[in-house]
């Protein structure tokens, strides 16, 4: 009896691991329908945003599908570039479809900051990730849309020969929201 069970419990892990090769691939899906995938992506502002895909294979050198945020489109397996437009912002994002998956794409949720300073026409601000790396730099006039998330700042006050450095730390941008923050002496 036991020596049935350990027999049996080797053959069904023989025939799982077997199908586990095949990977998702549906084998009961039609061949035609096995060389694509299916692709949703998900923004913030779906009426006004338009996504893009860009193939990275040789073999389907030049692909390109733009298409709206929130419906489900059929694309060919393989690498690609996915392209959000949104307002003033781009956001881009490698993607892998395999066949007959179902791959699902959520960009994240952006806000606005503006940083309020003595002279915003002189005065730079200095944008950097939680980790510490640096992400951009920009005038304090300019009110700066950036994806959610945490962030340090760092703010140069004064013209260019003498800066005086500002630093506030754990900046939390929010989606659809204008971060305000004030600098001053």
């Amino acid at each position: 009896m036991r020596k049935s069970i350990i027999i049996l419990t080797a053959l069904f892990l023989l025939v799982f691991g077997a199908s586990r090769s095949a990977g998702a691939l549906d084998p009961v899906a039609p061949k035609y329908l096995r060389a694509f995938g299916f692709l949703q992506v998900v923004s913030p502002l779906p009426q006004s945003d338009i996504a893009e895909i860009t193939s990275l294979n040789s073999a389907l050198d030049g692909y390109r599908l733009t298409f709206k945020p929130g419906d489900m489109v059929q694309v060919p397996i393989g690498s690609y570039l996915l392209k959000v437009k949104m307002q003033n912002n781009e956001w881009v994002h490698p993607i892998q479809i395999t066949p007959t998956e179902f791959t699902y794409v959520a960009v994240p949720g952006f806000g606005n900051l503006k940083v309020r300073t003595p002279n915003p026409m002189t005065d730079i601000v200095e944008l950097y990730s939680e980790d510490g790396s640096f992400l951009k730099s920009f005038p304090a006039a300019q009110i700066e849309t950036i994806p959610m998330g945490v962030y340090h700042l760092r703010v140069k006050l004064g013209g260019p020969a003498s800066y005086s450095m500002v630093s506030k730390d754990r900046v939390s941008i929010f989606p659809n929201a204008t971060r305000e923050i004030v600098v001053s002496f």
